[in-house]
């Protein structure tokens, strides 16, 4: 038993989803979302402040939809609009014009409002910093039902299929449990929004624009069968994840223009393709994220080498081994999370002592040669080299060539090519040894930057 259970309204689904958007949103702002208003006000110590400070009221976030006001932008903009025909419309828009500017479809800014979105406000009260988008994640599942903040149950639409031609867009699909829902050949002219909802095993089939998931679930971790986003024969065009679980399964599919913001993130493509598709770690918030945009990383240069795109590959390989880097410099957390490593029962000095080691090793390979990605990089440091050796060469008093720089540049070059031509030679000790280091200093960095243009061609999975 769900102590203090927010339960969802009872409702046809079939029967709702026959509904146009326009009364679909309607049933949803008059049955659904002043739930979810009362229990954001409850559970969200803030909310009720943030809405006093920015007037917010209760029918503004039934008008607009609640998730308008939880945009991760900096701020917002409520305009009214006047139009051709002198009819008034009111938007939510985050660009910003002024008043009496005359925009796209002739619409006149008759007023405006600015408003700062809720956890973007949170974020400037230092009292509530700890409030973060992922209290609105899916807390758990009982059978069907999914939660959030443990007892508000989200509306199920999920389990039956949509029709081709069906009209997706222009509907409030936030807050809402979708799971095993099967979309056939939908239309949607504008975006389809999915914020903090779950959508298990949705399949989508045929062609399909303008999907805009923000914290929202696509994978079911605790279930042994193959439970994920599956998009299958067609082209899926500009579909934007952020913060979401995502596990995707791609079939017969052309992914364009794809924008995955995340470190939850699991693909498997099968006979598909990506096309100019973008992958972001997003926000690094705690230590062990780092081990998760590691992860993150990984797994996309594993799926770009899979598909025959090296030189994507290796760039997401630089970032896994970037993020890597900085996750050593936290061993405790970096062999912990997200699955515990057999290092981390090691006692806590040689713990330690080996993700220091490990990372400065890293480091050394990002600057040197950006890990084989960046071989440029070698020249740069074949230029400090030789200039460094140079001034030692033409400072130290005992140098045969302390008289000119243009004779020490002369002698440190010839010694890092190792062609040693002989016309010039240290008497010093000490300066010899300088010789020699640089001499095998030119060889190493000279190995790495052809090894590092011929990576290009390397296997990266």
């Amino acid at each position: 038993m769900i102590h203090n259970e927010i339960q969802a309204p009872k409702v046809d689904r079939r029967k709702l989803w026959s509904l146009s958007a326009e009364k679909f949103n309607e049933w949803r702002r008059l049955h659904d979302f002043p739930r979810i208003i009362a229990a954001l006000k409850k559970e969200l110590a803030a909310f009720e402040v943030w809405a006093l400070d920015q007037g917010i009221s209760d029918d503004l976030l039934l008008e607009f939809g609640i998730v308008d006001f939880l945009r991760p932008e900096q701020c917002i903009f409520l305009y009214e609009f006047q139009t051709e025909n002198n009819a008034i419309e009111r938007e939510i828009r985050k660009e910003e014009y002024a008043v009496g500017q005359v925009i796209f479809h002739k619409k006149t800014v008759k007023e405006k409002k600015r408003i700062i979105p809720f956890f973007k406000w949170v974020e400037s009260n230092k009292s509530e910093a700890t409030i973060t988008e992922a209290e609105l994640k899916i807390k758990f599942r009982a059978g069907r039902k999914s939660y959030i903040f443990n007892n508000l149950e989200l509306l199920d639409l999920g389990d039956i299929s949509l029709g081709p031609n069906f009209q997706l867009g222009n509907r409030f699909l936030d807050f809402l449990n979708l799971d095993d829902l099967d979309i056939t050949q939908a239309f949607s002219s504008n975006w389809t929004r999915l914020w903090y909802s779950t959508a298990v095993n949705l399949r989508i089939r045929g062609d399909f624009a303008f999907l805009n998931a923000h914290c929202s679930v696509f994978s079911d971790v605790s279930n042994t069968r193959s439970r994920s986003l599956r998009a299958e024969d067609g082209r899926f065009q500009d579909w934007y994840f952020t913060q979401c679980d995502l596990n995707l399964r791609a079939t017969n599919a052309t992914l364009h223009l794809w924008k995955v913001e995340g470190t939850s993130f699991e693909c498997f493509m099968d006979h598909s393709e990506l096309k100019e598709c973008k992958f972001n770690e997003g926000k690094i918030r705690f230590p062990f994220d780092y081990k998760r945009a590691t992860d993150f990383h990984a797994k996309v240069k594993h799926l770009y080498s899979c598909l025959g795109q090296p030189s994507l590959a290796g760039h997401h390989f630089y970032k896994e081994k970037a993020f890597e880097r900085k996750s050593l410099l936290r061993p405790v957390t970096h062999f912990r999370h997200p699955h515990p490593s057999k290092l981390h029962r090691l006692p806590k000095p040689f713990l330690y002592s080996f993700g220091y080691l490990k990372s400065f090793w890293l480091l050394a390979n990002q600057v040197v040669w950006g890990f084989g990605e960046r071989p440029s990089r070698t020249l740069a440091c074949a230029i400090t080299v030789i200039f460094l050796a140079a001034v030692t060469f033409f400072v130290h008093p005992s140098s045969t060539t302390s008289e000119s720089f243009p004779d020490s540049l002369y002698f440190s070059i010839v010694t890092y090519t190792t062609l040693g031509y002989g016309e010039i030679t240290q008497s010093n000790t000490f300066l010899r040894y300088v010789s020699s280091i640089e001499a095998l200093l030119g060889l190493i960095l000279t190995g790495l930057m052809i090894a590092g243009f011929a990576a290009k061609s390397k296997d990266y999975s």
